[in-house]
C-alpha cells in the first residue's frame, strides 16, 4: 500500500464516519468541560485563604506564590506555586474576590491563616465546614 492509497483510505473513512455522524472531538470537550469544573472548585477552596494574604497586605502574585510555598500549600498536580500559576488562579476567583477581600480586612481575618501544621489546609478547611 502506497502513502498516497493509505491517506486516501484514511479522508474516505473519514468521510463515511461522519456520513454516519460519528461526532469527532467529544472527549476533548468533556475532559476539558470536567477539569474547568475541578480547577473552579480548587479555586473557591482557596479564595478565603487568597483573600485572607491580600488583606494582610500580600499584594503581588509572587508574593502569594512564595506564602503558599512557605506554608504548604500544594498545586492541583503536587507543586510548587509561581507568578503564573497564582495569575490563573485570581483570574478565575475573578472580581468577587475583591468583596471577600473586603470582608477578610473587616473581620481582621487571620483566622484562615492558622491552621494547625499537622493537616493540609484542605483538611483544615473541611473540618471548618466553609
Amino acid at each position: 500500500m502506497t502513502v498516497v492509497n493509505r491517506s486516501e483510505k484514511i479522508r474516505q473513512g473519514v468521510a463515511a464516519s461522519r456520513a454516519r455522524g460519528v461526532e469527532w472531538g467529544r472527549g476533548g470537550r468533556v475532559l476539558a468541560a470536567r477539569n474547568a469544573a475541578e480547577a473552579d472548585a480548587r479555586a473557591e477552596l482557596l479564595r478565603n485563604l487568597v483573600a485572607a494574604l491580600i488583606a494582610v497586605g500580600t499584594q503581588t502574585p509572587e508574593n502569594i506564590a512564595h506564602r503558599f510555598n512557605t506554608m504548604g500549600v500544594p498545586t492541583s498536580r503536587g507543586g510548587r506555586w509561581s507568578r503564573s500559576t497564582i495569575h490563573r488562579l485570581l483570574e478565575r476567583l475573578g472580581p468577587s474576590l475583591a468583596t471577600n477581600v473586603v470582608e477578610a480586612k473587616k473581620s481582621g481575618s487571620g483566622l484562615a491563616l492558622k491552621w494547625p501544621s499537622s493537616m493540609s489546609y484542605f483538611e483544615w478547611r473541611l473540618r471548618q465546614g466553609d
